[in-house]
């Protein structure tokens, strides 16, 4: 079992989640918690910026404040045609 909220396009969390085979997955946002009342998240939905509400509360995995480059450009950037510059030696 496995258990977090989506903390950026990264780590183990996301890789298990978006490419893992061995794992049944069950996304509950947090409006489908019946111990979480809809006035809290109303408060946090106003009091937090829009991407770290989805994040915390919504099951998304969303792009790091910090980051430049989009986890999608930088997976599109990566390809089996292109020597790394730094990598294993011949």
């Amino acid at each position: 079992m496995l258990l977090s909220t989506p903390y950026g396009k990264r780590g183990v969390f996301f890789e298990e989640w978006a490419r893992g085979e061995a794992w049944e997955r069950y996304e509950v946002p947090a409006s489908q918690c019946p111990r979480i009342p809809a006035s809290f998240l109303e408060e946090e939905r106003r009091a937090l910026p829009a991407w770290v509400y989805r994040q915390e509360y919504e099951c998304s995995f969303e792009e790091t404040e910090d980051q430049v480059f989009s986890h999608e450009l930088v997976s599109a950037a990566i390809t089996g045609e292109v020597t790394p510059l730094f990598g294993e030696a011949s």
